[in-house]
């Protein structure tokens, strides 16, 4: 699951947290079928995707899709049609 936004910076610390609270507002503000359910498990997602296997991918998305709109794909999940590329990138790198 891919959550991406609006962020206003990358957190303080290092840890990215107001990128992955930002991005979740905007993500579940999309009301995606399959998006996240509430704004913590969209967070502790995003937090543990930052840090994980596709870290580098998914920052690339979180990075494009600072300001971006999120609406919802054809299996209901959020999209960020703005980045694309980054998305495919990221799913690709998770499957």
């Amino acid at each position: 699951m891919a959550s991406g936004g609006s962020a206003g910076s990358s957190g303080g610390g290092g840890g990215g947290n107001s990128l992955c609270e930002q991005g979740c507002i905007a993500t579940l503000e999309a009301d995606c079928d399959n998006g996240p359910a509430t704004q913590a498990q969209c967070e502790a997602d995003c937090e543990t995707q930052m840090t994980g296997a596709c870290g580098t991918e998914y920052q690339a998305l979180q990075a494009c899709a600072d300001g971006e709109t999120i609406t919802c794909g054809a299996m209901g999940i959020p999209v960020i049609e703005a980045c694309a590329t980054e998305q495919t990138a990221f799913i690709d790198c998770l499957n």
